[in-house]
């Protein structure tokens, strides 16, 4: 589980908005802000984890 998914489920909130991560990786975090009705902006600079995320 990702943190924004913890962290929304914890706070009971329905969606959330703007969500910016600099450490992407698989993206995870990126598809519970979507999950939750939000706006995901991701960086990734490792060519490896940035192509598992699509």
């Amino acid at each position: 589980m990702s943190k924004v998914s913890y962290c929304s489920r914890k706070n009971h909130w329905e969606t959330i908005g703007k969500v910016l991560h600099c450490f992407m990786g698989s993206g995870s975090t990126g598809q519970a802000a979507i999950n939750l009705n939000g706006n995901f902006i991701g960086f990734e600079l490792d060519n490896k984890l940035r192509m598992l995320s699509f």
